[in-house]
């Protein structure tokens, strides 16, 4: 039996959407204390199990992926205004990495599913 691999598109989202899970992971815990950091290392956990979810093509969590993308990344790029250095820069790479993926995860849901003819 061959195991089918997603297409390109799928992996690339899934990549940048990896990327600011670990960021949200490592950047953030090391700069933040408290009920907060459990709070952003609980969503970064929830990103990396979707952009894993998301490596398989379903169609249905790209829609589902596309809007976390775009309400992190907005969300990421007004926290950034009022913190620290360090953790501006980490939010502004979690909002480009989210907006990345969210760019990426519209161009193929505006595609139309390709039908299997086999």
């Amino acid at each position: 039996m061959k195991r089918e691999h997603a297409p390109l598109l799928y992996q690339l989202a899934s990549l940048f959407l990896a990327l600011a899970g670990l960021m949200l992971i490592g950047g953030t815990s090391l700069n933040l204390f408290g009920p907060e950091a459990a709070i952003v290392v609980s969503i970064g956990s929830i990103f990396l199990l979707v952009s894993l979810l998301l490596m398989s093509g379903r169609r249905w969590l790209a829609y589902v992926a596309f809007l976390v993308a775009l309400i992190c990344s907005v969300a990421a790029y007004l926290a950034s205004g009022n913190t620290a250095q360090l953790t501006e820069w980490t939010f502004l790479g979690i909002s480009a990495f989210s907006g990345c993926s969210a760019v990426v995860l519209f161009v193929i849901l505006w595609r139309q599913k390709r039908i299997k003819t086999d």
